[in-house]
């Protein structure tokens, strides 16, 4: 939120206090993009961005810009799905997972972390 602010939209689920904020026209892999930021217990515990221009070109950077930054956790491990790929880390705490995925021509990148 320090770098993003508060969000073009907001919302809280009454039932579980998850929060989470949206941000539309932003920039992510030099393309329009928007992030939607899921917060609990004031940190983003998944981030969700969705970019709709050149997916595909978009889909290649991603992968290989989760892999280099997270190649480093112990446990980490790559497996490809139909429709993209699965990254993360079932060693922890913190564990991790990123999912990128091309469904109706749009990258979808969901990136999770467990305390």
């Amino acid at each position: 939120m320090l770098r993003y602010g508060l969000g073009d939209e907001r919302y809280v689920n009454p039932e579980t206090n998850l929060r989470s904020y949206t941000h539309n026209d932003e920039l992510l892999f030099g393309r329009e993009a928007s992030i939607e930021f899921f917060m609990s217990s004031f940190h983003a515990c998944w981030i969700r961005a969705t970019i709709l221009k050149d997916p595909e070109g978009a889909y290649r950077e991603a992968c290989e810009s989760i892999r280099e930054a997270n190649k480093a956790r112990k446990g980490f491990e790559i497996q490809e799905t139909a429709d993209g790929c699965e990254m993360g880390s079932s060693l922890g705490p913190p564990f991790f997972s990123a999912d990128l995925s091309l469904p109706d021509e749009r990258q979808v990148i969901d990136i999770t972390e467990h305390r």
